[in-house]
């Protein structure tokens, strides 16, 4: 005599085999869900790992620093070079900044250029309705903490007329970051 179990048959009580097994598929799906989504964890902190250590490298060959203890900047590629300039670069949104609020009334800029290299100084060439009003811009430029120096390159009237604008050049050097 054979004895046949169908386990897909309802029963009268509790869960059935169908039930059990519906629950059981259910737990296991949320579980290699679960899983997955460990996985794509670890894989995405991994790999802004990764992303974190190459600035880091390219920090430090901006300081001029490698691994071996060697110039570090000659080994850089094209893309990276641009990377280390913009890093070396001196902060111009604060220097000019300081600029603009130590401008009086009288004083207007006409031009401002600087150097990108490390260490570049800042050119300001600018306009004075009064020669007295020179003064006090350059000791507001040195109040500042942006520039370590700042000096009055020249000045002169911008015509002969007696009460004619006086026009200046400053050279600042910028503090090292």
């Amino acid at each position: 005599m054979t004895t046949r179990i169908n386990f897909l048959k309802e029963q009268k009580k509790g869960l059935s085999y169908q039930k059990m097994l519906m629950l059981t598929s259910f737990l296991l799906g949320v579980l290699l869900l679960l899983i997955g989504l460990q996985y794509y964890r670890a894989y995405a902190a991994s790999a802004r790992l990764a992303e974190l250590e190459g600035q880091i490298d390219l920090i430090k060959a901006a300081q001029g620093i490698s691994q071996n203890g060697k110039d570090s900047k000659s080994q850089l590629n094209p893309v990276e070079m641009v990377i280390v300039s913009l890093v070396n670069e001196p902060p111009w949104s604060e220097m000019l900044e300081v600029m603009s609020k130590s401008l009086s009334e009288g004083i207007w800029l006409e031009q401002v250029m600087g150097e990108t290299k490390e260490g570049g100084l800042i050119t300001i060439v600018g306009t004075a309705y009064q020669a007295r009003l020179v003064p006090g811009f350059l000791d507001r430029l040195r109040s500042h903490n942006v520039f370590s120096k700042v000096s009055l390159l020249s000045s002169e009237a911008a015509s002969k007329e007696v009460d004619a604008p006086l026009k200046f050049k400053v050279q600042a050097k910028p503090k090292a970051r």
